[in-house]
């Protein structure tokens, strides 16, 4: 069974730097601290963190929206041991979706995973707080 994952975050910078800070590989490669490739378009390819994550960019609205088609090494991890699983052994992905928004402080983030698998849901609930919201706001708030 999958789950949903639902975030918001507000961080103190424009929509502007915090899309430019999700889609441009090397700003993305500078607040991660890991290599990243993104080919900032519909149906552009990215991998960021080293190769650890991987996707295609479905939706982009510059600087208001980012939908991805999403897959990251623990999914295959999962599948490996998951023999039930036959939807993560065909190779998963989940979609994970950036609203951004100005509001009086900078930017409000609304963030979406779905098709989280179950076992995996606390995981990457934490880690989007860990590796990304923390870094963006570390990167980019002044």
């Amino acid at each position: 069974m999958a789950k949903n994952i639902s975030q918001l975050v507000r961080i103190k910078a424009s929509p502007s730097e915090v899309f430019a800070a999700l889609v441009d590989s090397e700003k993305h490669a500078a607040f991660t601290g890991a290599p990243a490739s993104i080919e900032p378009r519909a149906g552009g390819q990215f991998s960021a963190y080293d190769g650890y994550i991987t996707g295609m960019i479905t939706e982009l609205l510059q600087d208001k929206l980012l939908v991805l088609q999403w897959n990251g090494d623990q999914f295959q991890s999962q599948a490996r041991r998951s023999a039930v699983d036959e939807t993560l052994k065909q190779g998963h992905y989940s979609s994970v979706t950036f609203m951004l928004d100005a509001d009086e402080d900078g930017t409000r983030l609304r963030f979406f995973q779905q098709g989280v698998p179950d076992d995996l849901y606390d995981e990457l609930a934490n880690g989007w707080h860990e590796h990304y919201w923390d870094k963006l706001k570390a990167a980019l708030e002044k």
